[in-house]
């Protein structure tokens, strides 16, 4: 039933769908598949972690990186990532839009660099928070006429269904074909499959939370960057607060402050929970946290426990 409900609100045909426990399940299961011992995946840096840790641990592969300038808006520039592609890479990872950067590469300019890739190169394109960018930015109808071109679908984000454990790929029929033998019979527990089932069939209401989320995330910014101006008394410069993902913010912390680690450690003894990066790249370093959008009551809270964390001694 799962499998026909994401048929039927996508548009695809059944065959070209994979369903699993979480997108983690489905990185574990079809990368040892494609990326060969010895071999070398591409990754964007910062971006979600998983794919280089199962890359190295998992498969034994080599993992490449192509940095993201803060300085740049961590904008993804298509031009160098097709010249790291023709180095020699056996699969690359493009996270769209990018956990945690927010960066989102227009759709017709990735569709054209995926038509230009080596039909032996995988791209695997992780669509996470895709649903937030609109109905008509989804590559899956693109992915499912491309021999090498995979996308990756967590229920978890858009659907607010985090750790019921649902997710699935989108690709060519042929392509997935091999892992559907792989697959375990309850791969997805009925439970998340009922509730994946609902919000599909609930798509006028997500589309409000959608549209209501970058309201709340510029709202959360303004609270946000006004009180940790005023707690920047005490240090050389204030914390920077960025858009990133449509439902996060990045804040960059000052360089004579306290680190990241420490930060969230303090955070967390007022219940409050910011996300590190160090685990999403190699270049981004320990000054930058991720914070996600809260209902706009929590704001207050949020911010004060923030600013307060950078503070202390």
């Amino acid at each position: 039933g799962l499998i026909a409900a994401i048929a039927a609100a996508r548009g695809l045909p059944e065959a070209a769908l994979l369903v699993g426990g979480g997108s983690s399940a489905l990185i574990f299961l079809a990368l040892p598949r494609w990326l060969p011992r010895g071999g070398r995946l591409l990754v964007l840096d910062p971006s979600y972690g998983e794919y280089a840790h199962v890359a190295e641990v998992v498969c034994g592969a080599h993992v490449a990186r192509l940095a993201l300038r803060p300085e740049e808006q961590f904008r993804v520039d298509l031009a160098a990532l097709a010249r790291r592609v023709r180095r020699g890479v056996d699969l690359v990872v493009i996270v769209r839009p990018n956990n945690p950067t927010g960066s989102v590469i227009p759709r017709g300019e990735l569709e054209e660099f995926l038509r230009e890739l080596p039909r032996r190169v995988v791209a695997w394109i992780d669509e996470a928070y895709v649903d937030y960018l609109g109905d008509s930015e989804s590559l899956e109808a693109f992915a499912v006429g491309r021999p090498n071109v995979v996308v990756c679908k967590s229920l978890s984000k858009g659907l607010a269904l985090s750790g019921a454990r649902a997710a699935y790929l989108a690709a060519a029929p042929e392509r997935l074909a091999p892992l559907r033998a792989l697959v375990p019979p309850w791969a997805v527990s009925l439970p998340a499959q009922f509730a994946a089932i609902r919000a599909l069939g609930e798509r006028a209401w997500y589309r409000a939370r959608w549209r209501e989320t970058p309201k709340l995330r510029s709202l959360l910014r303004e609270e946000l960057s006004t009180r940790l101006r005023a707690s920047a008394s005490s240090l050389r410069a204030a914390a920077e607060v960025r858009d990133a993902l449509p439902n996060a913010l990045l804040v960059a912390l000052p360089a004579d402050g306290v680190a990241d680690a420490e930060l969230i450690e303090r955070c967390a003894r007022h219940n409050v929970f910011v996300r590190e990066l160090r685990s999403m790249g190699v270049a981004i370093g320990t000054r930058w946290v991720r914070v996600s959008v809260v209902p706009q009551a929590q704001h207050v809270t949020l911010a004060s426990a923030i600013a307060r964390a950078l503070q202390e001694s």
